[in-house]
């Protein structure tokens, strides 16, 4: 015992106090705003400007204020998920907090649709990496981190207006007089958010800092509100870029701006930009599944899900099949026809989530005003935040009814799946499932942690 408490206190970052091992708060302000704009700039910009182009009916200062307004959105949501993350600092993130401000239905359906409704592409070599051992991960996440810092550098050369101003009085005869409609504007919002997604994506990297950060009260609420800016520059002045060496038409007709903007001004060795691309999209990706895989172990720990999604490796103590489901589930979401249809079913789930979880956050106010609250936020941020929501969930429904009734549809599924896992009357059910679990936890020598409700109970 006491051997594994001097192994235990050898590693760096950890303080042994009053029997408890806890982090060094090591992590300053400027540390907190590099790790959320690593977090957050990901491979939407390299793609989604031809989206937010298209619902924009062509117009360029259009977009260019969509994109502004993504950052200021992003932002307000940042900000209430520091104090939902500081409030409720629990494994499974949205999951946790419907759970304590709603109950386990509510829970059960933010389990449901987060999960089955998200994790795009080229999932399986990533997986793998993070089911192996935690280190690789951090050590692929800081290479690949590079990639993407490179690809923006070269949109963003110090001669852009140089080189702009043959190419300005062609752009400008392609603006558009027409202004977006009502629902072409929460569509174009769909794809802007979508390259922001980084902040929620990577809410729990905010919980994580906020057990190291010096002065949390303080500095993380600083550490957002001076990143998102910081992100939002960047994606105008990369949006600027690609209008600049594109037209309006040839942006909207492409399918990977990034790629034709690389072909225009690079010529033979264009092959890079791809190839940056390639490798920030597997990076932001590793980046998001280092945490992934936690809200069905937290929802089979509260015997939400099949108890097997519960189990850990048995020598890294990751939650292999939880994240091997994922990885299957992901799988299955390639099989879209195209990645806007993919980018649309993704987001009106993703803000009907975020949604419930912000209006947790103020029912936890009202039910539960004595809780540790590090962060509190005056109430017309997450009001504010929860008027954009309902826009965002409320136009498509009725402009686009198609992509997003299905959504709403696949999310209304989860109630009676949620009563048939509840119900305790199919015990034959239950006998088929106790043997598949031993059956797969002989295979991927996997086993239940000390700490699941099941021992609870025990």
């Amino acid at each position: 015992m006491e051997s594994k408490s001097r192994k235990s206190a050898k590693f760096k970052g950890l303080t042994e106090s009053s029997n408890r091992i806890e982090l060094r708060k090591d992590i300053g302000l400027l540390n907190g705003v590099a790790i959320i704009v690593g977090s957050i700039i990901g491979s939407g910009i390299f793609l989604t400007p031809t989206g937010v182009l298209r619902y924009c009916n062509g117009s360029v200062i259009f977009s260019l204020l969509v994109w502004a307004a993504g950052g200021l959105i992003s932002m307000l949501g940042a900000v209430c998920y520091a104090e939902l993350g500081t409030t409720v600092p629990e494994t499974g993130g949205d999951y946790a907090y419907c759970k304590l401000a709603f109950g386990q239905a509510v829970a059960f359906l933010q389990l449901w649709i987060l999960k089955f409704t998200s994790d795009l592409g080229a999932l399986r070599r990533s997986k793998i990496v993070n089911a192996c051992r935690v280190k690789w991960a951090v050590r692929i996440q800081d290479a690949f981190a590079c990639a993407k810092l490179v690809a923006l550098a070269s949109s963003l050369r110090l001669d852009w207006w140089r080189q702009s101003q043959p190419l300005l009085p062609e752009s400008a005869a392609d603006f558009t007089e027409e202004l977006p409609s009502i629902g072409g504007t929460a569509m174009a919002l769909y794809n802007s958010l979508f390259a922001y997604a980084g902040w929620y994506e990577h809410e729990n990297f905010l919980n994580f800092v906020t057990e190291e950060i010096k002065d949390p009260r303080k500095n993380l609420p600083r550490a957002i509100y001076i990143s998102l800016p910081v992100v939002t520059a960047v994606y105008l002045l990369t949006n600027l870029a690609y209008f600049v060496v594109l037209t309006p038409q040839q942006i909207a007709e492409t399918e990977a701006v990034a790629v034709s903007f690389a072909d225009k001004q690079f010529g033979a060795v264009s092959i890079i930009m791809p190839v940056a691309v390639a490798m920030s999209c597997f990076g932001a990706l590793n980046g998001m599944l280092f945490t992934s895989g936690r809200l069905f172990f937290a929802g089979a720990r509260d015997r939400q899900l099949l108890e097997l999604l519960a189990f850990v490796d048995a020598k890294e103590g990751a939650p292999l099949p939880a994240m091997l489901l994922t990885c299957l589930l992901s799988l299955l979401m390639l099989c879209m026809d195209s990645v806007w249809t993919l980018v649309d079913y993704m987001s009106f789930a993703q803000w009907l989530s975020v949604g419930a979880s912000v209006l947790a956050m103020l029912r936890l106010r009202h039910s539960q005003p004595d809780l540790s609250r590090p962060i509190r936020l005056h109430w017309t941020l997450p009001a504010a935040f929860l008027v954009c929501c309902a826009y965002l969930l409320a136009v498509p429904l009725y402009t686009e009814p198609r992509g997003t009734g299905w959504c709403l549809l696949a999310t209304l599924i989860g109630l009676p799946v949620y009563w048939l896992n509840t119900c305790r009357q199919f015990q034959g059910l239950h006998h088929w499932m106790l043997g598949f679990t031993t059956i797969v936890q002989k295979l991927l020598l996997v086993v239940r942690p000390r700490n699941t409700a099941a021992d609870d109970s025990e």
